[in-house]
């Protein structure tokens, strides 16, 4: 029996796009960011889809509703998906978070697997979550085909422990916005069908899925 996990990341934000410390910051896709997350949707129109789960923030759950028409379902919130929080750092550029949290900045790089931001998480708790979120969605979903939206930190988490690739190379799996990651379980043997699968956007896709979504929102 095969069990087929989707793990997209969300389409770019505002803070990405601004170059500051994303974390679990509240930050809205940006056009780019929309056009991305529908050609998503376009990459897996073709797959039988019974669930869609995204992190709780506007970026990830903003993308997921671009999934909703591939399972007739709305997508479902869970926290577990969320990305590492980051703290004091969150909505920082890199230059201010070292001109404003030296010492923070200094213990990321001394110590990045357990070094804290003051109100985040270490990478360490922040796999735990995340490989807790994957056995719950296992188990729930055996043999169905599903789709989860959340940033570049979990999939690479995810990625480094079904591989066993140390947690602290996780930043060697290259997870663009508006990319799919598929994996498939025999069980619990995976298979990596695709890493960072993603589609080159024109300015008149991007300008056509703007207005498709300024349609919505006026209705």
């Amino acid at each position: 029996m095969r069990t087929s996990i989707w793990l997209v990341r969300a389409g770019q934000s505002r803070a990405n796009a601004e170059r500051r410390f994303h974390g679990q910051a509240d930050s809205p896709l940006t056009a780019l960011g929309s056009a991305q997350s529908a050609q998503v949707a376009v990459q897996l129109r073709r797959q039988r889809i019974d669930a869609v789960y995204c992190a709780p923030q506007s970026a990830t759950h903003q993308s997921a509703q671009f999934l909703t028409p591939l399972c007739r379902r709305a997508p479902v919130v869970d926290a577990g998906w969320a990305d590492q929080g980051l703290g004091v750092l969150t909505g920082l550029t890199r230059a201010a978070a070292h001109r404003d949290w030296p010492l923070i900045m200094a213990d990321r790089l001394r110590d990045p697997l357990h070094a804290v931001a003051p109100g985040g998480e270490s990478l360490a708790t922040v796999a735990e979550r995340i490989v807790a979120a994957w056995q719950q969605l296992v188990t729930r979903h055996r043999g169905q085909r599903v789709v989860v939206v959340t940033q570049a930190t979990p999939i690479q988490i995810m990625l480094c422990a079904l591989v066993g690739t140390p947690l602290l190379q996780h930043w060697s799996w290259r997870i663009d916005n508006g990319s799919s990651t598929c994996v498939d379980l025999y069980g619990t043997t995976p298979i990596i069908r695709c890493v960072n699968a993603t589609t080159t956007l024109s300015r008149a896709d991007i300008e056509a899925t703007q207005r498709r979504v300024d349609h919505d929102v006026s209705k």
